[in-house]
C-alpha cells in the first residue's frame, strides 16, 4: 500500500490545526464534515509527517511556554519559602553542620538554575 505524504502544510491544514488546538477531542470525521473532504483524505493528512510536525510546533508554541512559566513560578515560590525556613532555623538554632547543609543546598539550587556559558 503506497502512502501519500503531504509535502507542505496549506492554509486549510492550518485551519484544521486551529480546530484541533481549540478542541483536541475533535474527530477526523468531524474535520471532514467541517472542511467538506472525505474522512479518508483527512485521515491521510492527519497522519502525514508534515502535518504532525506543524501540529507539534503549534502546540509547543501555545502550551509549553505557559506550562514552563507556571512551573518555574511555582518552583521559585517553593525555593523562596524553603530559604525563609532555612534562615529561621539557622537564626533559632545556630549550628555549623546545619549551616553547611543549608549552604550545600543553596549552592546546588543555584547551579541548577544558572545558565551555563
Amino acid at each position: 500500500m503506497s502512502q501519500v505524504q503531504l509535502k507542505r502544510v496549506s492554509y486549510s491544514h492550518e485551519a484544521m490545526i486551529d480546530l484541533i488546538l481549540q478542541d483536541p477531542t475533535v474527530t477526523s470525521s468531524e474535520l471532514a464534515e467541517v472542511f467538506d473532504y472525505s474522512q479518508a483524505w483527512v485521515s491521510r493528512i492527519l497522519a502525514s509527517d508534515s502535518f504532525q510536525a506543524r501540529l507539534a510546533q503549534r502546540k509547543s508554541a501555545l502550551i509549553d511556554p505557559i506550562i514552563a512559566r507556571s512551573l518555574n513560578e511555582r518552583l521559585r515560590g517553593v525555593g523562596i519559602r524553603a530559604m525563609n525556613i532555612i534562615e529561621q532555623k539557622l537564626d533559632a538554632e545556630p549550628s555549623a553542620q546545619y549551616a553547611m547543609d543549608a549552604l550545600e543546598f543553596a549552592t546546588a539550587g543555584l547551579q541548577a538554575v544558572t545558565p551555563r556559558a
